[in-house]
């Protein structure tokens, strides 16, 4: 990653005199990744931001008060407000096969 002042000149410009944040859609993907912004999925986005929000205590983000904020329902890293998809056993176990042989971990006997 970059200095500090590089950075902020990096993730800023003029308007009117004043510096304010650039518009990320208009940046490349280069400049975002100088300044620390990886691609990452948005609800460990989401995770990160409460963490930082709660000084990084993981315990303080599960108790959250803060019940108006646009991000609260996200809080855990997972989407509540999506319809929980129901799978058959069967399913179940093809689709955690698939995932541990993408992972490369070795396939461990399941116990029913």
């Amino acid at each position: 990653m970059q200095d500090k002042s590089k950075t902020y000149e990096t993730g800023s410009e003029l308007e009117d005199g004043v510096r304010i944040g650039k518009d990320p859609r208009k940046m490349s993907q280069e400049d975002l990744k100088s300044i620390g912004h990886m691609q990452k999925p948005i609800l460990s986005v989401i995770r990160e931001k409460c963490l930082d929000c709660c000084c990084g205590q993981t315990q303080e983000v599960r108790r959250c008060m803060s019940v108006t904020c646009p991000l609260w329902p996200y809080r855990m890293g997972t989407n509540p407000v999506r319809d929980k998809v129901e799978m058959a056993p069967e399913r179940r176990l093809e689709a955690a096969e698939r995932l541990m042989a993408m992972r490369g971990n070795r396939l461990k006997k399941l116990e029913k």
